[in-house]
C-alpha cells in the first residue's frame, strides 16, 4: 500500500512548480540500481504533482490513475516527489518505467521545503524529482508508465501501485 500525503501539503502540490536542478540535484543512476533488485512488500510516501506534455502542464488527481493523451514527437516531463517512508529519510532515488522495458532515472533530491515542513523532517527538504521522457521516448500506441522508489540504502525499491497510462497520437 502507498500513503500519499496530499491534504497535509495543500496548494503546493496543486500548483506545482518550476524545479531547481541548481540545488544541487544529481540525476542519478536509479534505472540501473532498481533493475538489479526486486520490490519490496512495503509503503512509502510519493507525490506525483504533475505531468507535462509539450509547454502544457496538468496537477495529478492523486485518487486515480493518471490518463495522457499526447501528440507524437512530444516530450513528457512527471515532476513530484518520493522519500523512504520505513526510514524516514529522502529515498536512494527514483526511476520509471516504460512497458516493463528499461528504467528511465528521476534527477532526484531537488528542493521541496514543502515536504519537510508538512512531514516535520527537515531532512526531507531534498526528495523532489522530476523524470523527462524524451520526445522520441515513445511510439504511437498506449504506454503505461510505473514509478520506482528506491529505498535510501538502495537495497530494493518500492514499486508505485498507480500508473501513468499513456496514449501516443
Amino acid at each position: 500500500m502507498v500513503i500519499v500525503v496530499l491534504a497535509i501539503l495543500g496548494i503546493a502540490f496543486a500548483l506545482g512548480r518550476p524545479q531547481n536542478t541548481e540545488t544541487g540535484a544529481v540525476a542519478l543512476q536509479a534505472d540501473r540500481v532498481a533493475a538489479q533488485k526486486e520490490p519490496i512488500a512495503a509503503e512509502t510516501a510519493y507525490s506525483l504533482d504533475v505531468i507535462t506534455v509539450g509547454n502544457k502542464s496538468s496537477t495529478v488527481n492523486q485518487d486515480e490513475n493518471p490518463v495522457v493523451v499526447m501528440p507524437v514527437g512530444q516530450g513528457l516531463r512527471l515532476v513530484g516527489w518520493a522519500i523512504d517512508r520505513a526510514s524516514n529519510e529522502v529515498a536512494g532515488g527514483v526511476s520509471a518505467e516504460i512497458d516493463r522495458g528499461p528504467d528511465i532515472a528521476a534527477v532526484y533530491g531537488q528542493d521541496r521545503p514543502d515536504v519537510a515542513i508538512a512531514l516535520k523532517n527537515v531532512a526531507l527538504k531534498a526528495s523532489g524529482f522530476t523524470i523527462d521522457v524524451p520526445p522520441k521516448g515513445l511510439p504511437r500506441g498506449k504506454h503505461f508508465i510505473s514509478l520506482k522508489i528506491l529505498k535510501s540504502d538502495k537495497s530494493g525499491y518500492y514499486l508505485v501501485k498507480n500508473k501513468v497510462s499513456v496514449t501516443v497520437e
